[in-house]
């Protein structure tokens, strides 16, 4: 194991010396054969890691990396296309997340990417080119049969969460969201260097941006639920359909 020290020590000869390490419990990680573990039981199997789990029960993870590389737009048009708005305010936000069940939830991430009902014109997202954002979860490799998608508002709660983020849905208002600070109490004193190192220590791409939901706000229908994520915190806002930012896939494995 590497070893880091904090200053130069100079070792010297016939004398012993201690090393204290401070191991850390992060989570189990998916594998892409579909098996859930430590990361060092996977690797050390030959296995390759493609997620994190946020919730053992639902049976949710998030994605190590973004999907496409680059930023995309959620839509190539400003208009409404989602079947169901979300209210924009803080019990909107709280609604949601509160019915969330997983895969079934009707709001949830994976409806909406791959419900044809979910969009007015009938539209699977991930079929369209209409659809960049969605469009870019399509030729990701399953696991165990189920497929990546673009994460609801519920998706993105449970990991939040998980990092840290104790009540994600507090504060919100359309014009000047809340920033909610990553809790040391719940990640073992890490705070936000929590998922920072989990997602580092397994190839992935660690959340210090802002990232698109597969939901709409009532908002004239042009602005989509975003969410935003930096060191001081993370926060739910909006942006306009034609705009551009990363898509953090989820599954259901």
């Amino acid at each position: 194991m590497p070893t880091k020290l904090k200053k130069d020590v100079t070792l010297e000869a016939g004398k012993s010396y201690t090393l204290v390490y401070t191991m850390y419990k992060l989570g189990s990680y998916l594998f892409s054969d579909g098996s859930v573990s430590s990361l060092a039981e996977g690797k050390s199997a030959g296995k390759t890691p493609v997620g994190f789990v946020v919730d053992e029960t639902k049976r949710i993870a998030i994605a190590l990396n973004n999907a496409g590389g680059d930023k995309k737009q959620w839509a190539t048009t400003n208009s409404q296309k989602a079947t169901t708005l979300w209210t924009q305010s803080e019990q909107g936000l709280r609604d949601g997340i509160k019915e969330y069940n997983g895969v079934d939830a009707e709001r949830g991430g994976y409806k909406e990417t791959w419900v044809s009902s979910k969009t007015r014109n009938q539209e699977v997202r991930t079929e369209s080119t209409n659809f960049p954002a969605f469009y870019a979860i399509k030729d990701l490799t399953p696991v165990n049969g189920k497929k990546w998608y673009v994460p609801g508002v519920g998706d993105w709660a449970l990991a939040l969460k998980l990092f840290g983020i104790d009540d994600p849905a507090a504060g919100y208002k359309a014009a000047k969201p809340a920033i909610n600070p990553w809790s040391k109490a719940t990640t073992q004193g890490l705070g936000y260097k929590y998922q920072n190192i989990v997602f580092t220590q397994a190839g992935g791409t660690p959340l210090n941006s802002w990232y698109w939901t597969a939901n709409q706000w009532n908002a004239g229908g042009e602005t989509a639920i975003t969410l935003t994520t930096k060191a001081e915190g993370a926060f739910f806002g909006g942006a306009k359909l034609k705009s551009s930012t990363f898509v953090r896939p989820f599954i259901n494995y």
